[in-house]
């Protein structure tokens, strides 16, 4: 076993234990009579970048330098993960959580959380890959981010729907023009 494989151990079981939150958290939703659609959208959000993150690990096999410190860098972002994935649907929620309040009182947290991870990717593409600052896909980063950031200090759920719709849309086509289209990457 590689050291990556080694180190990939404990980050599939935090991203694992994110994709469970979230799972468990649309069950939990589909059950209750006060549904949001910001938190059933923003949860296939961070359902989906669980998944692009431990996809995208692997961009990281050939880095041999790793040491506590790397490790703890690289292990951010799973832990960011999964404390967005317990933000929005924390384990103590019941069938008569009103989910709109619920999101209200954990807006600036979870969407700053999600702010802070993306900022994170950036940092460590940068540090183990060697991504430039200046790559392109740093544009749809950045405007990631930055919806975040007004997501943050937008109280309207009309507003937020649209928020999220948006970032639905642009990390979506991030992806699929960066990851699915060879000699953009």
């Amino acid at each position: 076993m590689s050291m990556f494989e080694y180190l990939m151990v404990i980050v599939s079981i935090i991203l694992g234990l994110g994709i469970t939150q979230i799972l468990r958290g649309f069950s939990k939703v589909a059950r209750s009579r006060s549904r949001s659609s910001v938190v059933v959208l923003f949860g296939v959000y961070i359902f989906t970048f669980h998944i692009q993150v431990w996809w995208a690990l692997w961009d990281l096999h050939a880095f041999d330098a790793w040491n506590l410190g790397y490790f703890i860098f690289l292990v951010s972002i799973p832990c960011l993960l999964f404390a967005c994935a317990e933000l929005l649907f924390p384990m103590a929620t019941t069938a008569e959580t009103d989910w709109k309040a619920h999101y209200d009182s954990v807006r600036v947290w979870f969407l700053g959380t999600l702010a802070l991870l993306s900022s994170i990717a950036v940092l460590e593409t940068w540090l183990f890959l060697d991504v430039p600052l200046t790559h392109a896909y740093r544009i749809i980063q950045v405007g990631l981010v930055a919806l975040l950031i007004v997501g943050m200090f937008t109280k309207s759920h009309r507003m937020q729907l649209w928020l999220i719709c948006s970032i639905l849309i642009i990390f979506t086509g991030g992806q699929a023009v960066f990851r699915l289209l060879p000699g953009l990457a």
